[in-house]
């Protein structure tokens, strides 16, 4: 995988429909793979009383240092060849985060 060779951010989309973005340190034929700088996206729809509307999906992130992905729960995996970072776009708003568009850029996010 070139992104370990040089360090690139990769998206990945687990089967629990949270997406990894980080650096890749080390993988193995199962995918198995040990990450880095990684921020873990996904949505929940908060809990509403009875009778009251259905709540709006909130989209919800975390950072983790360093982790342990089993190769099993991954679904895909999108490197950015072009650069060291890209913007993510949810591709439908009525279902933040199912679907992304990666947008890839040349330039530095300050430049943009």
């Amino acid at each position: 995988m070139m992104s370990v060779k040089n360090n690139t951010q990769v998206l990945i989309n687990c089967r629990n429909n949270k997406k990894l973005l980080g650096r890749v340190r080390a993988f193995d034929r199962h995918c198995n793979m040990v990450l880095e700088n990684v921020r873990e996206m996904w949505t929940e729809v908060p809990k509403t009383g009875k009778g009251k509307k259905k709540a709006q999906p909130v989209n919800k992130d975390r950072f983790i240092s360093k982790m342990f992905l089993r190769g099993d729960s991954v679904i895909i995996v999108l490197r950015n060849p072009n650069s060291d970072w890209f913007v993510l776009v949810p591709a439908l708003l009525d279902s933040p985060w199912s679907v992304y568009i990666a947008m890839f850029y040349n330039q530095t996010p300050d430049a943009a």
